[in-house]
């Protein structure tokens, strides 16, 4: 596995009173470098649960034409190679060979590998209209999305955190995410999203399938993954986590 760490940022890390880490994979890989375990916080990032919840899931289904029974699967984020959107696609492919009343939405900042998605897209056999790409959308057509979603996937196997997945549940959407270390911290298996594993479109369809074929599950996966949003995960609950680091930093006397 890629160690993201130059020798001097460890050095730095090392010098500090108190590391603040997204998630406990990222503290537990920091101890395996020599790390003492007892500076390093796990606090992660937070997100605006109000922004969301001012919305409905009609809000872009609408303006979309997008029919009551599909169900909505989608991405937002950056339109990057290396967020798994070409496996995400292909897993979209094997998925329209026995459901058909499914839309897929591709949503984030405009790039040149969009047009490489749209090529792949239109290669798809029986996708007219049925994949949506949305580019450059402001932070309330970013919350319209979000909601229009049955199940939100964020594919990428390159990951220190995951905000969309904040996002998602602040939408008691459930969600997916791929199995590698710092989104398995943070979104459980089978109790706020599923997993998939790294560039496998046949496991992922089969993920996809699985929450279409059973809306008590996305209902239940959505709603836990909202409960953590709200315990762990608001503005409030993150700047007060900081500022205890903060203050607990402050008052061991190691500037004085």
């Amino acid at each position: 596995k890629p160690i993201f760490l130059t020798g001097k940022m460890l050095k730095a890390i090392n010098a500090s009173n108190s590391f603040i880490a997204n998630t406990m994979y990222e503290k537990e890989r920091l101890v395996q470098m020599g790390v003492a375990e007892n500076k390093i916080e796990v606090i992660g990032c937070g997100v605006d649960i109000k922004k969301f919840e001012s919305f409905t899931a009609n809000d872009f289904r609408n303006k979309n034409n997008i029919a009551a029974g599909d169900t909505v699967i989608g991405y937002v984020g950056r339109i990057v190679s290396y967020k798994g959107l070409s496996t995400l696609l292909e897993a979209f492919a094997i998925l329209l060979k026995s459901t058909t009343a499914v839309k897929l939405i591709i949503a984030g900042s405009s790039s040149s590998y969009v047009e490489v998605l749209k090529k792949q897209a239109a290669a798809i056999d029986n996708t007219a209209d049925k994949i949506i790409f949305k580019t450059d959308l402001s932070d309330n057509e970013i919350a319209e999305v979000h909601n229009s979603l049955n199940i939100f996937v964020l594919p990428s196997a390159e990951e220190s955190f995951g905000i969309v997945f904040l996002e998602a549940w602040a939408c008691k959407k459930p969600v997916i995410g791929i199995n590698i270390g710092a989104v398995a911290s943070l979104v459980q298996h089978n109790r706020d999203g599923l997993l998939s594993n790294p560039r496998n479109p046949v496991q992922l369809s089969e993920n996809l399938q699985y929450l279409i074929n059973n809306p008590d599950e996305q209902k239940r996966l959505g709603e836990n993954g909202y409960k953590k949003v709200l315990a762990n995960y608001t503005w409030d609950k993150v700047t007060a986590a900081y500022r205890k680091v903060f203050e607990n930093a402050i008052n061991s006397n190691i500037y004085k």
